[in-house]
């Protein structure tokens, strides 16, 4: 084996030692809010559209790719989201991921019940999304939970046809 392919491997080996230790502590990406929640098509095929804001507490920026998320409202489950779109989260910083998800009526039928109840009352309307996000860092990978509770003042709640 000669020098060169001896020192390639040696610097090799160092540099993966070296990236270990900091990809092994990732910290999971931080939930912010959601905001500009918008329903559309409420007819037909309801879109429900909204911006999740996030946080990156990690020191250096990674990727974010395989969003699996579950949107409930109230506790019925509306939408099952999946985006295969890859985010960028810089290090130390805010972000936010634009959503956009069709539902069926019959999702929408289940939440209808309570959710005329809510509009009716003026209160709040709880929303729930569980799922799971991968934070990818070079070689590195490791996917979080993701799970927060939000609620919407139905009077800020923007309806479009």
């Amino acid at each position: 084996m000669s020098f060169f392919a001896s020192m390639n491997r040696i610097i090799f080996l160092f540099s993966f030692l070296v990236a270990c230790p900091s990809c092994s502590s990732l910290k999971p990406i931080e939930y912010r809010s959601l905001k500009n929640f918008n329903v559309s098509a409420l007819t037909s095929r309801p879109e429900l559209s909204f911006d999740l804001h996030m946080f990156n507490p990690n020191s250096f920026g990674a990727k974010l790719k395989d969003f699996k998320l579950e949107m409930l409202i109230g506790n019925a489950k509306v939408a099952e989201v999946k985006l295969d779109e890859v985010a960028r989260a810089a290090a130390n910083s805010e972000f936010s991921i634009p959503i956009g998800i069709t539902t069926s009526l019959s999702d929408i039928a289940l939440f209808l019940p309570a959710g005329i109840e809510l509009f009716k009352s003026g209160s709040m309307i709880p929303i729930k999304i569980n799922g799971s996000v991968t934070v990818k860092k070079f070689l590195f990978k490791k996917t979080f939970p993701l799970q927060f509770e939000e609620s919407i003042d139905p009077g800020k709640l923007k309806l479009k046809k």
